[in-house]
């Protein structure tokens, strides 16, 4: 797992960043970063260790949803361009549960 800035800010409540910044700014900030936000971390506190975990956990189930929706929608869009409107209407069926684009209602 790496620090980056939505890690930052959403876990450790910091505006430091990490991404597309000079070599320097990086350094600074992971520096500032460890001795304020991380001290945690950095001590090896179990319940902020813990705390962490399930933060990064629900990061990469909302991640894969996402990319599996995403993946979903291009079959969708493979179905319809090839006039293949029983898988198109199969697969919409199964992104029923999903908020889909006006766009998939029109058709």
């Amino acid at each position: 797992m790496g620090i980056d800035n939505e890690l930052a800010a959403a876990f450790f409540k910091s505006n430091l960043k990490f991404s597309e910044v000079t070599v320097n700014d990086f350094i600074n900030n992971l520096r500032a970063f460890f001795e304020q936000g991380a001290r945690g971390i950095l001590g090896c506190d179990l319940e902020e260790l813990k705390k962490l975990e399930e933060f990064t956990s629900e990061r990469a189930r909302v991640y894969t949803k996402n990319l599996l929706k995403e993946q979903k929608l291009r079959d969708v869009n493979k179905a319809w361009d090839e006039k293949n409107y029983g898988s198109f209407i199969k697969l919409l069926d199964e992104l029923q549960g999903e908020t889909l684009l006006g766009s998939y209602k029109i058709k």
